[in-house]
């Protein structure tokens, strides 16, 4: 058999990016963010802890996988 006892590697692509909206912790612990999934449109909602943890690769409620991106801040000065 050809190819027997090779590891079969998937081709690594990068996920899309996704530009997030996020609004500050007025008051409360949470950065809540919404964007939009790049493959099928839906728009989705989360949140972090940290300004930080908003951005990365992760999968939307959808079931794509996304890489969210900061694009727009309101109610703090980032």
């Amino acid at each position: 058999m050809p190819g027997y006892g090779k590891p079969r590697h998937r081709a690594k692509t990068r996920p899309p990016i996704a530009l997030a909206s996020v609004y500050a912790p007025l008051g409360r612990l949470w950065w809540w963010y919404a964007y939009s999934c790049r493959t099928c449109g839906a728009y989705q909602f989360g949140r972090a802890k940290t300004l930080e943890a908003v951005t990365g690769v992760r999968r939307a409620g959808c079931g794509h996988l996304v890489g969210v991106m900061i694009a727009l801040t309101y109610g703090a000065a980032a």
